[in-house]
């Protein structure tokens, strides 16, 4: 997966087109921050946070049935998008 990551292995289109599949995103959601001169660079940190999104991956691809996952998926969204603040009463 490191050399997914570090760009030392490529993955082909098609295989990009299943793992987007899966993800439920579109193939675009990948090439995101993507510019004319390149990817831009993300802070690299102590790896910490690279092993938990591998692992929630993996968990997510495990859930059954699809309906699942797209709650689950919608609820990742939700709470990026509002920074993971709990509403007023929870």
């Amino acid at each position: 997966m490191q050399k997914f990551v570090n760009g030392g292995n490529r993955i082909s289109a098609g295989t990009l087109g299943r793992i987007a599949e899966a993800l439920d995103v579109p193939v675009g959601f990948f090439f995101d921050g993507v510019g004319p001169d390149g990817p831009s660079r993300r802070p690299v940190g102590d790896g910490r946070a690279d092993r938990m999104q591998i692992e929630v991956a993996r968990n997510f691809a495990r859930l059954e049935p699809q309906g699942t996952r797209r709650a689950v998926a919608d609820l990742v969204r939700t709470l990026a998008n509002d920074g993971g603040t709990p509403a007023p009463g929870n």
